[in-house]
């Protein structure tokens, strides 16, 4: 009995350890299995937390190379998503002045930058460096006040902002980029804020730098709100606050009521033909003016900056038709002097659909102030005759501006009219090499694109003789315009030694009617001339010397030494 029982207890311990055995196992299995997915599920947590950081690293790399240019990205997904806010001030890291202070030499500056620059937003610009290589020679030259630093920058308008900054900010306005071409003087946003004046900031190019402008030299934010774009809300806000504590508006030169205004009364006209309007108010006179530096051979450009169009009133309605105005002119010897039309000024309006007026010899300009300055006041009155296409007009105007900036005189034309600048007329020829037709301007077809592919520049040169004097003729003497017994034509006076006036036998004092074919009525008639001497067998010269007339015969010999000797 006490044997079965014992054998009873044994077994029962014998299969409960089993049981238990068993059970243990299965309970390391689960283990092991939940082991297993927690390890595969933290791979995958860890993988995509990865991603995670590196997506995040990437937007926050992009955020901060966005806030170092201060720019501001709008949102662009999402179908109805409303439009993020501007971009505030306060975002960008740290002011002009704090960046220059902070920099210490150009290759750190360098790998700071490119080591937050994320490579795909890099490699959506034109090249890699572009934009680290300017902002740290940009800073380079404020720091060291080496302008010659700017030249050192890739790419060609960060190299004009390295400049304009440069200027801005050591407040030399002589030292701003140019404008294209020169006599268009130099950037009228960069004189404004250089000079600390902030009436000129009215001669900026557009009005959001205008109004930009402004709002940095006031050092008040609030300006910016005059913008109806977001982005150019959020530039100037930003333009605010990293120039504010530079560019601070100092004295103005300009009444701050101040208005210019260019006025043209029109009267005359074709039997015919009406005048559309009988005023124009040219707008391009609130830009102000570029004139020279000193001297009084180069003219004032007026109306050039921009092309416009007016407004006109008719039978209470406003109407727009497209006005053309070429006004140029001589600074006057004083400040209150005259200037007679002609050679020392010109006024041309050009009128869509009605017609082409030009300016004669007769009429003069009356200032009443020429102050040569920057903000220097222009104030004059003038009366004159324009003659068309068979019709006359007679023109009183009214000129108060100022002068936005001031050029050397050897930078700008001498006569700044239509047309006298003398334009190389188009011509096509075979050229030498390669049978193709290359123009005079050097803009060649099959020719000059095979020359410039094998790297010898041109395979037809479009000027065979460089080394050869221009033809002048408005710069090598002094033409007015005048009527002699009903005719009209041009005197010439002053004129330079072994120029074409002279070489063709004309003498000072003649007034010259007629060359070969054309007839010298109008000053659109003297650039035609050039072609005449450059293209006629022999010419015939009706002019009058004293109180006579006379015709001068020029032979064909004497024509071609005329061409050996300049440039057509």
């Amino acid at each position: 009995m006490l044997g079965r029982l014992l054998l009873t207890t044994s077994t029962i311990v014998t299969l409960t350890l089993v049981f238990c055995a068993c059970d243990n196992k299965d309970r390391d299995d689960d283990e092991l299995a939940q082991k297993g997915t927690a390890a595969a599920s933290a791979e995958k947590a860890a993988e995509a937390k990865k991603g995670t950081e590196a997506e995040a690293a990437r937007a926050a790399g992009a955020k901060r190379w966005a806030d170092l240019l201060g720019l501001s990205k709008g949102a662009k997904t999402g179908k109805q998503a409303p439009p993020k806010p501007a971009l505030p001030a306060n975002t960008l890291p740290m002011t002009l002045a704090q960046a220059v202070a902070s920099f210490s030499t150009f290759e750190r500056c360098l790998t700071q930058i490119e080591r937050r620059l994320p490579p795909d937003l890099g490699a959506d610009m034109l090249k890699y460096d572009n934009l680290p290589n300017g902002l740290c020679r940009t800073r380079e030259a404020l720091k060291q006040k080496d302008i010659t630093a700017c030249d050192r920058v890739l790419s060609y308008s960060l190299k004009k902002g390295c400049k304009t900054m440069y200027g801005v900010y050591h407040a030399q306005p002589d030292l701003c980029p140019k404008g294209y071409p020169k006599r268009r003087g130099r950037d009228a946003y960069c004189v404004a804020l250089a000079s600390r004046d902030i009436s000129l900031c009215r001669a900026a190019k557009k009005e959001a730098e205008e109004v930009r402008c402004q709002a940095i030299m006031k050092g008040a934010p609030n300006t910016c709100a005059q913008l109806r774009r977001l982005t150019d809300r959020a530039k100037c806000k930003a333009e605010v606050r990293r120039w504010a504590p530079i560019a601070k508006a100092g004295a103005s030169t300009l009444p701050q009521g101040f208005q210019p205004c260019l006025e043209l009364t029109l009267s005359g006209g074709g039997a015919r033909r009406r005048l559309p309007f009988t005023t124009v108010e040219a707008s391009c006179a609130r830009f102000g003016v570029v004139a020279p530096e000193s001297g009084f051979s180069a003219h004032v450009n007026g109306c050039e900056y921009y092309s416009y169009g007016y407004r006109r009133r008719y039978g209470g309605y406003r109407l727009q038709r497209r006005t053309m105005v070429d006004f140029s002119y001589k600074p006057p010897l004083k400040a209150s002097d005259t200037v007679t039309f002609g050679a020392d000024a010109m006024l041309r309006i050009k009128i869509y659909r009605f017609g082409e007026f030009v300016s004669t010899g007769v009429g003069a300009i009356r200032f009443s102030r020429f102050e040569r300055k920057r903000g220097g006041r222009v104030t004059a009155t003038f009366t004159t005759t324009l003659q068309g296409a068979g019709n006359t007009l007679k023109v009183k105007g009214k000129l108060d501006t100022f002068i936005r900036d001031l050029m050397p005189a050897s930078e700008m034309v001498r006569h700044r009219r239509y047309g006298a600048t003398f334009r190389k007329y188009r011509r096509y020829r075979k050229s030498s090499r390669g049978g193709g037709i290359v123009s005079s301007r050097g803009n060649g077809r099959l020719g000059g694109i095979l020359g410039r592919l094998s790297g010898k520049g041109l395979l037809s040169n479009p000027d065979p003789h460089p080394d050869k004097p221009y033809a002048a003729l408005f710069t090598a003497a002094t033409l007015k315009q005048i009527t002699v017994s009903g005719e009209t034509g041009f005197q010439l006076s002053a004129i330079r030694p072994d120029s074409v006036w002279e070489r063709l036998g004309i003498k000072d004092g003649d007034v010259v009617f007629q060359v070969g074919s054309i007839k010298l009525r109008t000053q659109g008639a003297v650039v035609r001339l050039r072609r005449e001497l450059r293209d006629a067998k022999s010419l015939k010269i009706r002019l009058r010397r004293g109180r006579r007339g006379k015709t001068l015969r020029v032979s064909s010999a004497q024509l071609s030494k005329l061409r050996q000797a300049f440039r057509f």
